[in-house]
């Protein structure tokens, strides 16, 4: 018997393959030390009581292959998500490039892009792989379908207000990604150093903000990284590829685990 949820569709062989073999994913396990602790922060409180209303469920999350628009609630999200053995959300989407890339890679992997802009989605999401799904909704206000079924998250090179968000400590943001994540969850962000510049702030000032906005929102988060323009090159989005050609070919790296709530 066959059942399909919004686009992606997956049979009874299919979920067994995906129960008992795994993809080995590319970095999941290669966590500095510093990475880790035994206790959330205190102000993890505070996070914590912001936006009840995204705890609730009720409306659908929009999702599009193409042109073509449907919606998934939480009952088959969740079904699809116990379709495979690891969840992967990429924040702030945009063509979906590095969603589609990983996608290909990790056949065993869900992957989930989620971006507010449909038109950019569109290319990519009508040749979408079968673990593949990309919603439509704003990454400060993360639909409670999501609620506790991702266990990595990506968020690479953000502007506007998600760059914003962070620098900032947006609580919405904040308490959404804790939300959707699992216990222990991962977390990589990738900085734009000219998004930094243009944000009137150096790359090492802007990275040390986000982090300490992380280790304060219930994750630890390790050193940061530099990424190169060859480093740039090789990795799978679209803005890496325009970062690396552009003037100012560099990024910096964060990776962080979230903390476990006793």
């Amino acid at each position: 018997m066959r059942r399909t949820f919004c686009f992606l569709a997956f049979n009874a062989g299919l979920l067994r393959q995906a129960q008992t073999n795994p993809d080995d994913l590319d970095g999941g396990g290669a966590w500095s030390s510093s990475c880790r602790a035994r206790a959330p922060p205190a102000s993890y409180a505070h996070f914590a009581r912001i936006d009840a209303m995204n705890s609730i469920g009720g409306t659908p999350v929009e999702c599009i292959q193409g042109t073509r628009k449907m919606t998934i609630d939480s009952q088959q999200l969740a079904a699809l998500a116990a379709a495979y053995p690891y969840t992967w959300l990429d924040l702030g989407t945009g063509d979906g490039r590095f969603v589609q890339h990983m996608a290909r890679t990790l056949p065993r992997t869900l992957l989930i892009g989620v971006d507010a802009c449909r038109e950019n989605l569109r290319e990519r999401s009508r040749r979408s792989t079968p673990n593949t799904l990309f919603a439509i909704a704003n990454a400060l206000a993360l639909p409670a379908e999501l609620d506790g079924l991702v266990q990595r998250v990506s968020i690479n090179f953000p502007w506007g207000s998600l760059l914003e968000a962070l620098l900032e400590g947006d609580a919405h943001l904040l308490n959404g990604l804790r939300r959707v994540t699992r216990p222990t969850a991962l977390l990589e962000i990738r900085l734009n150093g000219g998004a930094l510049l243009q944000s009137e702030l150096a790359a090492e000032e802007g990275a040390a903000r986000v982090r300490q906005v992380l280790n304060r929102a219930g994750w630890r988060c390790g050193a940061p990284t530099y990424l190169a323009a060859q480093q740039l090159k090789d990795t799978p989005s679209s803005w890496a590829q325009r970062l690396a050609h552009g003037p100012h070919p560099w990024a910096i790296s964060l990776r962080a685990v979230a903390i476990e709530i006793a």
